[in-house]
């Protein structure tokens, strides 16, 4: 599993899995919640059937909710996006979105919309991440 292999896991006698002091995952089936460290002394946990995109800014994420909230996570995006569940796909090396709020992709234009009315860069090195959620492949693909 890709994050098993990013991350670092210690399994215990009760299966819980404790990872890096960034965060901790609650390991489900849906993996739709994660424990999230703000600073030194709090953790949040986070739903992310909620998130609607995240941000690199320096050495920290920011994580936008669909209600218009954000928080701030003390780790760089690359560790973030080692714990998202399927669904979020990164379209941009500052941008990690979740696919259910796009609303057009422009590869022309370098943008992807969301249902929030956002706009975010698409980084062209990231088009076919994102085309694969919106193009049926099995459509241009010839018959024999």
């Amino acid at each position: 599993m890709q994050t098993e292999t990013a991350i670092k896991t210690v399994q215990t006698e009760s299966d819980e899995r404790y990872e890096p002091s960034f965060l901790r995952t609650a390991f489900s089936k849906s993996r739709s919640t994660a424990f999230i460290k703000l600073d030194t002394q709090k953790w949040t946990r986070i739903d992310f059937n909620d998130v609607v995109y995240i941000e690199a800014r320096e050495k920290i994420s920011v994580l936008f909710f669909s209600n218009g909230d954000s928080i701030v996570c003390k780790s760089p995006l690359y560790k973030v996006q080692c714990i998202l569940p399927v669904g979020f796909e990164r379209v941009h090396r500052a941008y990690i979105v979740n696919v259910q709020w796009v609303s057009f992709v422009d590869v022309s234009k370098k943008q992807i919309g969301l249902k929030n009315s956002v706009t975010l860069g698409l980084g062209l090195a990231y088009k076919d991440c994102i085309a694969k959620y919106f193009v049926n492949p099995s459509r241009y693909m010839s018959e024999d």
